[in-house]
């Protein structure tokens, strides 16, 4: 009997070991015209060594031709190839929700001043993050949204019946992603750059399996192509709040793309055009 593995059994491990998933996820988002740098390496907070995702890409949105500012996405993506169903439990946000800005969003302006009106004192303000001082907040697919998840989780057999469990989500996708994105924004942020960027960064989650939203109010399930989630992590290695998306399969990620984060970078490029002394560090 042959040890070695014939073509069908070779082609069958590299199918099943989510290799060739990400291969062609990687070549959709090329195909769209984004730079892509497969196994992204990037320092591990905690161990101190070198992890990887599965691919960054990255897609410039020009201002103008003689603008010294430029809007840059960056896709940070992480590839599940299971058949595992992902399941996002979701509610309408409520008067208080949206006040928060996620991290990822690294504008060469940091901070807008707001005057208070306070009696006395007219020198009185309050800092805002540039999402809201540049009034883009409306023009982002989350914040606009009337419904929010709350919980995220995987449906999982578990000998006789089926579970639902947010555990392995959290500990081998969304803090790595939060570590990763932590890294990339401080490698960013600290550059000296003879323009002035814009780096919208955006953790992402691919994966083969179908996606569910679950309305706690109406009890109502149904298949989606694509869900976001707001957390906040409070740890020594991961402290803020972060917006995670989720999309299925090829059609959920073209779809995210060209229906969500490119809209927005073509808003906030627009935006840098009619305002442009907002986007300069002086």
């Amino acid at each position: 009997m042959s040890t070695e593995p014939t073509p069908d059994q070779i082609l069958q491990a590299l199918h099943e070991s989510g290799y060739l998933f990400e291969q062609e996820m990687g070549n959709l988002v090329e195909s769209l015209g984004y730079t892509v740098f497969p196994n992204w390496a990037y320092k591990d907070p905690i161990s101190g060594k070198s992890r990887e995702l599965d691919f960054v890409a990255s897609k410039t949105f020009t201002v103008s031709d003689t603008s010294d500012i430029e809007v840059i996405v960056r896709l940070m993506c992480e590839c599940k190839n299971s058949s595992t169903p992902i399941c996002s439990l979701s509610r309408l946000k409520s008067p208080r929700d949206g006040h928060e800005e996620a991290k990822g969003y690294v504008f060469p302006k940091r901070d807008f001043k707001i005057p208070l009106k306070t009696e006395g004192n007219s020198n009185s303000y309050r800092l805002i993050g540039p999402l809201e001082g540049l009034d883009l907040r409306s023009k982002h697919y989350y914040y606009r949204a009337a419904q929010k998840s709350v919980q995220i989780c995987k449906i999982v057999r578990e000998k006789k019946s089926f579970q639902a469990t947010h555990a392995d989500l959290h500990d081998s996708v969304i803090l790595p992603l939060a570590h990763a994105l932590s890294h990339e924004i401080h490698q960013f942020s600290t550059g000296n750059y003879s323009k002035n960027y814009v780096f919208l960064f955006v953790p992402l989650v691919i994966t083969a399996a179908p996606l569910y939203r679950f309305d706690t109010v109406s009890d109502k399930l149904e298949n989606i192509m694509h869900e976001s989630l707001l957390r906040e992590l409070q740890s020594q290695t991961a402290a803020g709040t972060f917006l995670f998306d989720f999309v299925s399969g090829s059609a959920g990620l073209q779809q995210f793309l060209s229906e969500k984060i490119e809209p927005f970078a073509f808003q906030v490029a627009q935006t840098a055009k009619s305002k442009p002394e907002l986007f300069r560090k002086r």
